[in-house]
């Protein structure tokens, strides 16, 4: 099942040091659509990182990033924008650096 969450997303091709930023338009525990200017191939291969919304002990908004390996799996072109469809592959919960509140 599919959710409609709009998390901010980097995604990094191999070899190339940029970001390209965009939001999910929804993702599920499988994967994600998104939209970007770039054009991207079914069957591509990238590193992303999803910036997960959470709230801390004190009911303040924070972050935490899920750095994922996924692949593409649908291109929709329409208009300026591609519509891409990602299958999460592999993932890890990134640590936040300590800091110093206790």
């Amino acid at each position: 099942m599919r959710t409609r969450l709009h998390w901010r997303v980097s995604l990094f091709r191999k070899h190339r040091s940029l970001a390209i930023e965009t939001l999910t338009q929804n993702l599920s525990s499988e994967g994600f659509y998104c939209r970007s200017e770039m054009a991207f191939t079914p069957g591509e291969r990238l590193m992303c990182t999803l910036a997960v919304p959470i709230q801390n002990r004190r009911g303040k908004e924070e972050e935490r990033r899920l750095e994922c390996e996924v692949r593409v799996i649908r291109v929709d072109s329409s208009g300026e924008a591609y519509g891409i469809a990602f299958q999460i592959e592999n993932y890890r919960v990134m640590v936040p650096a300590a800091s110093g509140e206790r």
